[in-house]
Order: C-alpha cells, then structure tokens, then sequence
C-alpha cells in the first residue's frame, strides 16, 4: 500500500473531528479535556484505506488559540481538506487556516461543506459560491466541492471517491515520492512513555525511511539514541518510509530530552543553526508592514521558536509583499533549503505570512556584504523553482561558494 497524509482545516466547531470519525470509525479527539469540552485542543489521529492507498489523517484544534497546535500537525500534509460548516459558511479560521495551507506550499485539496442538512439547497449554494471566491487563484480554485452530513453518513462515500481520485493524481506528481530518496527526518509531534515500553515518540515522517535498531540522533542536541520498536499506522512494522505516520519506541533517550518540534535523523548528519536566510510572503491582511529587527514566532515542522527577523533588501515590507530576510532565532533550529515555513507575530498572536527556506546555515551578513548576498540569494530562489534536479545543483553551488575558503562540511549539504 502506498501512504499519503491528509490533514484537516477549518473553523472550530465546523465538524471537522465528526467528519474524520464518519470517515474512518476513529474518534481523533483522544484526551480528556476534549470530550469535556467538547472542542478539539490538540492535533489527533486517525487512518483509512482507499482502494490501494492507505491515508493517515491528521485532525486539528479549529479554535484561534490553539493556531500553534494546529502548526505542528499540518507540516507534513500531502492533501488538505477544507472544512466549512453550511450553516456558518466561511469564519475567520477558515481564512486563516487556509493561508496557512498556502504558505506551506500544499499541493492538493478537497472543500467539504459539512452540516449539509440544517440548511436548505438555495442556502448551500450560495455557502459553496463563497469558498469559491475564497479559494479564487490559489491551488484550491478547482478543487472538488463535496457536501456531507457526518451524522447520517449522507455524502460520505461520495467523498471517498473523490479521496480516491485526488491521491490518484498526487501519485502521478513524482516530485510527491522524491522524499523517498532524501535523509530520514521526523519532526516529533508526541512524546509519552508507556510501561515496558519506555520513551515513545510519534510524527510525519517528512523524508527517507528508517529501519528498526537503527541508530538516530535527536535535534538540535544530536543527542544519540536507537530505535527499538516501530509502528505505522498502529501496526508493527520493521521499517517506515516517508509519508507514513509513524511511532518509535527509543532506547538511549528519556522522555525529558524530547519535546515537540525535536528532529530525528541520522547522528551527526545536521547543523543546527540560529540564523536562517529565506524568502518571505507577507499575507494581504497584515494589519501593518513589517520593520527591520520585528520579533516574530517561527513555526516549522512540528516546532515554534522566537527570534527576529532582518530585513536585507526591503525596509518596510508592505502587507502582500514579498522579501529576502534573514530569521535569527533564540534557539537553534534544524531546517533544510526549501522547507516551508509559518510566521506569527510575536504579540498579539496572529499568522502574518510565511516563506521558504533558502540557506539553512548562513553567517550574520554586514552591511557592506549585502548587495553579494542578495543577489546570490535571489538567484537562488529562482533556480529553485521549477526543474529539481537543476534547482539542486544551483543549491550545492550556492552553498559551496557561500563558504568560500572556509569549506563546507558534507552535514551541510544534506538536501
């Protein structure tokens, strides 16, 4: 069976938890407080076979302050489903999480109207007519439009097929598998210990595979370990792959030393780094330009860090607008080029764009430096687009040259 990884978006109380249990029979809503509550806090799980696929689901808090939870669970995503209640239409999560999905450079999506029948058929028209407009000019613009009641089960076969026929066409995109061929790295989203077992981690295998008694390294302390038991999707398995969902019982690390947004990957195979160069899109709705030196909370795989962002071209950048930056962070952070990234702003919390990494090590630039830089980094940018194989050698050169008579160590040109 091939893997693809799905993830839910949208308003609270939109049913997006319903409509994964209609879907799968697994109730994603796993602790207590939760059903209490009766509203999603944190990113659950849930899994389905369609046809020869197997899709894992990651479900998501909907609730504006739980945005940070949701960050850690859509990092990894192959397709998105976006989720609108009928009877509310579109909400200001609805809008947020789906600049979200466009920042990180999703792929694929399916809209799902749900609560299909508290509202009559003129009504559910015009809803679908909204997200529409909503979804004009981005990758969801064409996107299949599903109607569902997840009480009745009403459309939820319908969806399936149309599950089936969008991973379909995400198979035939081969740049969807290249992950299989790139080093194994699994941003960690859960860490628990559970008896007789001891420490047990659990996230989105973003790339590689990885084999049972193999030796890893948990970032960005390269802290050693080695995995002792692995399960995909619930079941044992002796070795995971890219796109899976994936759970490791660890020996050599205690629960302590591990936190979400931790890296797993080879030992020594990483240099974590505080300052990262990148490209940034700043969403329309910036309530005001971005400064020189603003304070920003940076969200990557399943992590946030605090730190600063420089601008190197551009003082102010304007809502909407774009720019090369530099991110320099409190902590170190493990990133590659061409990861995707989410950045908030520091206080009041609220999602104000995001971008692409472009060198994942870089020094601090000085002034007198900054016309090379910018114009190494913008030609960059642009071989990265497009064609891979000749994006790749455009970043190894980039990279080479960037270090000068310094060298560049063989972790440093992991990609």
């Amino acid at each position: 069976m091939k893997d693809f990884i799905v993830g839910t978006a949208g308003h609270i109380d939109h049913g997006k938890t319903m409509l994964l249990k209609a879907l799968t029979g697994i109730d994603a809503d796993r602790l207590q407080e939760e059903k209490r509550r009766g509203i999603t806090i944190d990113i659950g799980f849930t899994h389905l076979a369609v046809g020869p696929y197997r899709l894992g689901f990651i479900d998501v808090p909907g609730h504006e302050k739980f945005v940070k939870n949701m960050l850690a669970g859509v990092g990894g995503i192959h397709l998105v489903l976006l989720i609108v209640a009928a009877d509310e239409s579109v909400m200001p999560q609805t809008v947020e999480h789906f600049e979200i999905c466009k920042l990180l450079g999703i792929p694929r999506g399916i809209v799902v109207l749900t609560k299909k029948n508290l509202v009559e058929e003129d009504l559910l028209s015009l809803v679908e007519e909204e997200v529409r407009d909503l979804a004009r000019g981005s990758f969801l613009e064409e996107s299949p439009i599903v109607h569902v009641d997840s009480v009745s089960g009403d459309g939820i076969e319908q969806l399936k097929e149309v599950l089936l026929k969008e991973v379909r066409e995400l198979e035939k995109d081969q740049g969807s598998h290249r992950s299989q061929n790139m080093v194994f790295r699994l941003p960690v989203d859960r860490v628990f210990s559970m008896k007789g077992f001891g420490t047990v981690v659990t996230g989105t295998l973003w790339s590689g595979s990885l084999q049972k008694e193999a030796l890893i390294a948990a970032y960005p302390q390269n802290k050693p370990g080695k995995v002792r038991r692995i399960e995909v999707f619930n079941q044992e398995e002796p070795q995971a792959f890219s796109g899976q969902r994936t759970a490791l019982n660890l020996t050599g690390m205690e629960r302590v030393q591990l936190e979400r947004g931790t890296i797993l990957s080879h030992p020594d195979c990483f240099s974590p780094s505080y300052h990262l160069d990148a490209k940034v899109q700043l969403l329309e709705d910036t309530p005001k330009p971005l400064k020189h030196r603003s304070p920003i909370r940076f969200h990557h795989g399943s992590g946030e860090w605090i730190g600063r962002l420089y601008l190197l071209e551009k003082d102010p950048v304007l809502p909407g607008g774009l720019a090369i930056v530099q991110i320099r962070l409190e902590q170190p952070v493990v990133c590659m080029p061409r990861d995707h990234f989410i950045i908030r702003r520091y206080s009041p919390l609220r999602t104000i764009g995001g971008g692409i990494i472009l060198d994942n090590a870089p020094s601090k630039h000085r002034k007198k430096e900054l016309p090379q830089v910018l114009s190494s980094l913008q030609k960059l940018d642009r071989s990265l687009v497009g064609d891979v194989p000749r994006g790749d050698l455009a970043l190894v050169e980039f990279l080479v040259q960037s270090k000068g008579w310094r060298g560049i160590l063989l972790p440093e040109l992991v990609s």
